[in-house]
């Protein structure tokens, strides 16, 4: 069966040589790929010889037939594998014995001559070898056909990955050179030149958002340029026509500039003073990682009384001290009688810093006041009276105060942006709105209905003329923000003032705003006249845990690598799934070492797969496997401790269970 298989490779290897001779192939290629068809065949065909007893039973069987099925009886008689009917021991003798006799006969050479199959070998490997002989590879490729020596033909694969990081000029870092990295660790708005040394005709870089195609250079060299803005990774996967080359990953690690810390070193407490004639000393101190630009103390002039405030910006000159780039300090003095203050007056402070990085916004400090309260004034034994409303009418006011200057700057400024701005005094309008309605009890369904219909509510429930009023400041409101929100402020400013003047006779006015009852305090109309409470306790919703996208994937991932390390046969399939897990498992948070590590190992074991060390990369898998378990089980949450059932709880649960419920 060898010969005669191999005698088939031979022939196959011929047609190979009539491909060399019309161009279809080298020589080289078609005389290896025929004597691997010849050693396929040769090893095929040994492999379906007959090698058990009742195989080659039949297949003497099949060529003397005059044996009349004999052989296979005998072999079934003393197969124990084969029980059958129970045959009387002097038929099994005789039938055995006849057996013996015809095998003992048996002449093999002439069962099964081995000339015919030799010379037919002989004569098909002369023929081959003879046409390779002679057959010459034609002038040049074949049409449509690459060189051996054309980039194509060469397996894809990298041979060095090299990555200089240029960070941002304002930072003053260095520039850094790194040449196969693993993980690649920078400051964000770093520009990474990227150079490659690879085989093949193209190459895919990806990130986390895109991927794109380079073309290779002089030398086989591929170029890009990336802006590390975010955590994430770098892939890159040679290709040619022919073939597609191993992928490598590239954790990327981006540290963001962080903002400055400022804060107000001196006094930092609000002060509360009998007059205003003291000059305070403040003492200013920030921070920032790469550098500053600029430190300052403004302040915020609060005069006026009942609705009548007025505020006055301003700014404070400091004295810096610039300890180093990173560090400042810096000291000024608020004199109090040089900023107008007087009785009933708050002066609000808070420091400005800024950094070096090109259109940073400006941070500010925590706010501390000065209130000049007056010689006499004095805490009476803890007593004081709610102010909720006086400062919900300031915030109103302010509304008003900041609407007037935006007014007065919209000449000077963009369309965009003064569009922006009035959102914002939209947003605050909105909120002011909100603590009035929250005050009243609860949201106003439809406030222009109610407002309308305010006179039902005042009959028969004193003189309510209070709500009445804070009904048509909130109605002013809404409008008002709505104005807003169009940026048509010369409709929104009338709005405010009327919303103003709504609160100022609401809070003026004798009121009684009635107590509302929270949602689970509702009414329970079917409890009247029973003799028991008329409120009733809504039940809770059962509040959900919110989903952990992290420690869902990486539960994906653990289920896709088990799968993997429990296969009998890790092959191809295995180590394509091996590196999809490594990018997969990478992109959940490039910047976790464990992760890096995990995303490493899984590389690492589709290479050994590849190299079909089988026992090691299963042991890799197995060691990623508890490692990412851990993770995943140090993120879910701890089930409490079982107790007994809460004395408080165990009356009701009584109770349930003597009524016939269920557990």
């Amino acid at each position: 069966r060898a010969l005669s298989a191999a005698t088939a490779g031979a022939v196959a290897a011929m047609a190979l040589v009539a491909a060399v001779w019309l161009g279809a192939l080298p020589r080289s290629e078609a005389t290896a790929a025929g004597l691997a068809v010849v050693a396929v065949g040769a090893i095929s065909g040994a492999g379906r010889a007959w090698r058990t007893r009742r195989a080659m039973a039949h297949e003497i069987e099949r060529r003397r037939p005059a044996f009349q099925n004999l052989l296979v009886t005998a072999n079934e008689l003393v197969d124990p594998r084969r029980p059958g009917a129970p045959v009387r021991p002097e038929l099994r003798d005789l039938v055995l014995a006849r057996a013996a006799a015809l095998t003992s006969g048996i002449d093999l050479r002439s069962l099964m001559p081995l000339t015919r199959p030799v010379i037919t070998f002989t004569i098909v490997v002369a023929a081959w070898v003879t046409l390779a002989a002679v057959v010459r590879d034609p002038a040049g490729p074949a049409p449509g056909r690459a060189s051996a020596a054309a980039p194509d033909a060469v397996p894809p694969a990298i041979a060095r990955i090299e990555i200089v990081a240029t960070p941002p000029a304002y930072t003053g870092l260095e520039v850094v050179r790194l040449v196969d990295p693993d993980r690649v660790e920078v400051v964000a708005g770093t520009r990474l030149d990227v150079r490659v040394v690879a085989t093949g005709t193209r190459l895919r870089l990806g990130t986390l958002d895109a991927g794109f195609d380079l073309e290779a250079g002089d030398g086989g060299v591929f170029t890009a340029t990336v802006t590390a803005d975010a955590d994430g990774l770098l892939t890159f996967e040679p290709s040619s026509a022919l073939a597609q080359g191993a992928r490598r990953l590239v954790g990327l690690v981006v540290r963001p500039d962080q903002l400055p810390a400022v804060r107000i070193v001196e006094p930092a407490q609000d002060l509360f003073l009998p007059d205003a004639t003291r000059t305070i000393p403040v003492a200013l101190a920030a921070e920032d990682d790469f550098g500053l630009a600029s430190l300052r103390l403004t302040f915020t002039r609060v005069s006026g009384s009942g609705e009548t405030f007025t505020f006055t910006d301003g700014e404070v000159p400091v004295r810096l001290e610039r300890a180093r780039a990173t560090a400042w300090t810096a000291r000024a003095e608020l004199a109090l009688a040089d900023l107008g203050l007087a009785l009933g007056d708050t002066l609000v402070y808070r420091a400005w810093a800024r950094d070096t990085r090109p259109g940073a916004p400006e941070v500010e400090s925590d706010a501390f006041l000065v209130e000049i309260i007056g010689p006499g004034a004095a805490v009476a034994g803890g007593f004081a009276v709610d102010d909720d409303e006086a400062r919900q009418g300031l915030s109103q006011q302010m509304v008003i105060v900041k609407t007037e200057a935006l007014l007065a700057r919209r000449a000077t400024m963009a369309a965009a942006d003064y569009a922006d701005e009035a959102r914002r005094l939209a947003a605050e309008q909105r909120m002011v709105r909100a603590a009035f309605v929250f005050m009243m009890g609860g949201e106003i369904a439809d406030e222009v209905e109610e407002a309308e219909h305010s006179h039902e509510i005042a009959e028969g429930r004193l003189e309510h003329r209070g709500r009445i009023e804070m009904m048509r400041a909130v109605v002013a409101m809404s409008q008002a923000a709505t104005a807003l929100a169009n940026a048509d402020l010369d409709a929104a400013l009338p709005l405010e003032r009327a919303a103003l003047d709504a609160l100022q006779r609401a809070l003026l006015r004798s009121r009684y705003i009635l107590r509302t009852l929270a949602d689970r305090e509702r009414v329970d109309p079917a409890r009247r006249l029973t003799g028991e409470p008329i409120t009733a306790r809504a039940p809770r919703g059962v509040v959900r845990p919110a989903p952990d996208p992290e420690t869902d994937a990486l539960r994906r991932i653990l289920a896709d690598a088990a799968a993997v390390a429990a296969r009998g046969d890790v092959g191809a399939e295995a180590a394509r799934t091996l590196v999809q897990l490594a990018e997969t498992t990478l992109r959940l948070a490039p910047s976790v070492d464990l992760i890096q590590r995990a995303s490493a190992d899984f590389a690492e074991a589709a290479r050994l797969v590849g190299l079909g060390e089988r026992d090691a990369a299963r042991a890799r898998l197995q060691s990623v496997i508890e490692a990412l378990t851990g993770r995943v089980r140090g993120r879910l949450p701890v089930a409490p401790a079982r107790r007994d059932i809460d004395p408080a709880l165990a009356g009701a649960l009584a109770d349930h269970l003597a009524r016939g419920g269920g557990q």
